[in-house]
């Protein structure tokens, strides 16, 4: 979004919108994805390679793997890198593949995600080799999905919300599916903005599970929490649903919001993102908050 659109963004929320955005600053701080085979085209004659392939073990690592062959027997391949990125990101991360030197080359290298993937992530990938004369080739690059491989997940859903789920009730998809996409449908009524790309809700049913996936690298275990501007992950617990729903709409809320005020200048501050989706959550702010952030925002500060 460009600060234009941002400005706009910023006059459509309402001064109770801005309210409770402040009261957050004072009161609250499926299967393994397989590579689909391709015509690799070379970049030269002097290298010749195959498709790429990797293999999710989840929890544990990723293993990428890839043959090649140089033309010329006296010209050996001397260096296999991994080239990765995560998502949309474009920074691209290297590896030092596992290889011995030679004309040809079975070439692998694993990658451990243990607490730095998120089910979900797209991972891209492809494989660089250079010769000893210093010919050099890359594969095109693939995808695979690091998805929850634990589980038979379920799925209901389609256009701006996609609900995951795991257990055999079809009623735990519908409640995750159903106030998702009621947050979604709120926020584009009140705010005239929308997803711009679908957002995928992942619903655990045990404590124990949805810990493992997503209670790692710092983050807080909550009864929700949101990845990027993609992904959510909820805890779906019967005996506290209206807190657990709460949190999913916060997150659903929080999502969007990335989504749509992403731009190449700055981010926007946080505390308009947590504001924003405590506001559409439906979070009461205290009646000594609303008046002290009541008198900021008549202020001008």
């Amino acid at each position: 979004m460009t600060p234009t659109h941002l400005s706009r963004l910023r006059l459509n929320v309402s001064a109770t919108v801005l309210a409770v955005a402040a009261a957050t600053v004072f009161g609250f701080l499926a299967p393994v994805g397989t590579t689909s085979p391709m015509v690799v085209h070379a970049q030269t004659d002097t290298i010749v390679a195959e498709p790429a392939l990797a293999e999710v073990d989840f929890g544990t690592e990723i293993r990428f793997q890839v043959r090649a062959r140089s033309a010329r027997s006296t010209d050996p391949i001397t260096t296999v890198q991994l080239l990765y990125r995560i998502d949309d990101s474009p920074v691209q991360n290297t590896g030092v593949a596992s290889f011995q030197p030679g004309e040809a080359v079975n070439a692998a290298y694993r990658w451990r995600v243990t607490g730095v993937l998120l089910p979900g992530t797209d991972v891209h990938y492809q494989f660089a080799f250079e010769t000893a004369s210093g010919s050099r080739r890359t594969t095109p690059e693939q995808t695979i999905t690091y998805n929850d491989t634990r589980f038979d997940w379920r799925t209901i859903g389609t256009g701006n919300v996609v609900a995951h789920w795991t257990g055999a009730d079809p009623s735990v998809g519908q409640a995750v599916y159903d106030e998702a996409a009621r947050t979604v449908s709120r926020i584009e009524g009140e705010f005239g903005i929308a997803p711009e790309r679908a957002l995928h809700v992942y619903g655990y049913l045990r404590v124990a599970d949805y810990a493992s996936a997503v209670a790692s690298g710092g983050r807080n275990l909550d009864y929700a929490t949101a990845a990027g501007a993609s992904r959510v992950y909820f805890l779906y617990q019967q005996d506290k649903l209206p807190e657990a729903l709460l949190s999913l709409r916060r997150e659903v809320a929080r999502a969007v919001f990335e989504q749509r005020t992403s731009n190449a200048f700055a981010p926007p501050p946080k505390w308009l993102a947590l504001g924003f989706s405590r506001y559409v959550a439906g979070e009461d702010v205290s009646s000594d908050n609303q008046k002290a952030l009541t008198d900021l925002a008549q202020n001008d500060r």
